[in-house]
């Protein structure tokens, strides 16, 4: 940790907070947290200012000793220029005075914190799984391929024991890197063009099987907003909310007609 004499505060950098908190301790404070009665749901609210390069992201905290506010800027077009999407810091506060404490490399925090808070919500799932408490995950999706989408692998297999995993992304180069950085790690991973069709499908046989009555069911896939379309162009808002409504009138029309 270094003492930063114009600030008079200690920065502590990515590999000090990687020194003194491991991806298992991050999940344990979190758990820690919320067993003391932490309610997320009122916590502060983040703030969002757009930028011409992307958008600011302002995170502003507060516990029983501490006052913070990561802030971080977004840059979609980064990852086309080989460079990291979000950069950020977090700067720590005195509670009480509002003094500064010290200020933290706020991206390696990210990739540590929100992790853990999946890998949370995750345990909690698959340990109210409706067919019984699981102890392991046969195949894991993962939509993304940035150091987010290896980061929430390696904290998840440190807690639970995970067979397949499934890298889908934007950019071929990513993808590779992310599945190799998991193989490096000791993980069965492998690029995938189709974890958001396998996501899908298993969000709807599910719902389907559940249903109570029996229900006739149908599943829409809707594009993302700037996606090519195989009949030239992108996709933009207004067609898609025109596609969107055409289906649900079509549907709401079958379902209304008399059955022979």
């Amino acid at each position: 940790m270094t003492s930063s004499p114009a600030l008079g505060i200690p920065v502590v950098s990515a590999a000090e907070i990687d020194a003194a908190l491991s991806r298992r301790d991050a999940v344990e404070a979190i758990v820690s947290a919320l067993h003391a009665g932490w309610d997320v749901e009122h916590d502060h609210d983040r703030l969002f200012a757009p930028l011409a390069g992307g958008e600011f992201l302002l995170m502003p905290a507060e516990s029983a000793a501490s006052a913070g506010i990561k802030v971080a800027t977004i840059a979609p077009g980064n990852t086309q220029r080989g460079l990291p999407k979000i950069h950020a810091w977090y700067l720590l506060f005195d509670r009480e005075t509002l003094e500064p404490r010290a200020v933290l490399e706020g991206a390696r925090l990210t990739t540590l914190r929100t992790p853990a808070v999946t890998t949370v919500a995750i345990e909690g799932l698959v340990a109210a799984h409706p067919d019984g408490a699981r102890t392991s995950i046969a195949r894991l999706a993962v939509v993304g391929s940035g150091p987010q989408a290896v980061e929430h692998v390696l904290t998840l297999i440190d807690r639970i024991p995970v067979g397949r995993v499934s890298i889908l992304g934007r950019t071929p180069d990513r993808i590779d890197g992310a599945v190799a950085a998991l193989r490096a790690a000791g993980v069965a991973a492998e690029p995938s063009d189709d974890a958001g069709g396998y996501l899908c499908n298993e969000c709807f046989y599910r719902l389907v099987a559940r249903a109570s009555p029996p229900a006739s069911a149908g599943f829409v896939h809707v594009p993302a907003i700037g996606a090519p379309n195989p009949l030239g162009g992108t996709y933009d808002l207004e067609t898609l909310r025109r596609a969107v409504r055409l289906v649900v009138e079509r549907t709401v029309a079958h379902a209304s007609s008399p059955r022979p």
